[in-house]
């Protein structure tokens, strides 16, 4: 403790206060000494000091895909999607060096240095990642829409089956109609024949129930073909 005149006692008191602002350090130093004859005060501050400031930013351009005239993307030749590359222009660059200029508090005093330039980055990753889900997505697309055409061709299928089925049935019917028409026509014209001949004709028990099922079969043809169609394939199977 430093002292004062003689016979007198005094009192230092040292008080240090830091601050900090955006450019830099102050360090403030205040002594003050007390006593009871005199007063002295001893105040020392320092202040902020900014050198020279550089700053160099570097801006990339814009990618974008290629399309043909069907709004397809082109693929390269080394299977990847092949995409343009448009790089800033002159007057975006003038305009980001000086937005960062007022931005750092540009002094051309203290030789402050900013530059701005387009440089290409490494997109490779990104890329073929892209590529890769674009890729996947077509593939998906091309599995559904062969998929669709399967079932449309399956279904077209199964339709003409069933409409052949169908009219051979109804072919399979209309002879069976025909042929008993034939036959019961071929039956009344030799009884026609017979009864102008005066010829007693006796049927005998089988050709009478032959004749009757023979109608059975025409009338359940005219009210039920599909039975009579049924009929008729068990009729060809026993053959």
């Amino acid at each position: 403790m430093p002292e004062g005149p003689a016979g007198v006692e005094g009192q230092v008191t040292p008080v240090y206060r830091d601050m900090q602002n955006l450019f830099g350090k102050v360090a403030q130093e205040t002594i003050q000494e007390n006593r009871e004859i005199n007063v002295r005060r001893t105040q020392e501050e320092t202040a902020p000091q900014i050198g020279r400031l550089t700053v160099s930013v570097n801006i990339d351009g814009t990618w974008r895909r290629v399309f043909d005239e069907k709004r397809r993307p082109v693929i390269a030749e080394d299977g990847s999607l092949q995409r343009i590359y448009t790089a800033v222009s002159n007057e975006d660059l003038s305009a980001t060096r000086v937005l960062i200029q007022n931005a750092i508090g540009y002094d051309a005093s203290r030789r402050d240095s900013v530059s701005v330039h387009n440089i290409t980055f490494d997109r490779a990753a990104q890329f073929a990642e892209e590529d890769a889900a674009y890729f996947r997505q077509k593939q998906i697309q091309t599995t559904i829409i062969i998929f669709l055409i399967g079932l449309v061709v399956l279904l077209i299928a199964f339709i003409a089956v069933r409409a052949i089925t169908r009219e051979i049935e109804r072919r399979k019917r209309l002879e069976a109609e025909e042929r008993a028409r034939r036959e019961e026509a071929l039956r009344q014209q030799a009884l026609l024949q017979a009864e102008e001949e005066g010829m007693d004709i006796s049927i005998s028990v089988e050709e009478r129930a032959r004749m009757e099922l023979q109608e059975s079969v025409v009338n359940m043809t005219r009210e039920h073909p599909e039975d009579a169609a049924q009929l008729i394939r068990t009729w060809l199977l026993e053959d």
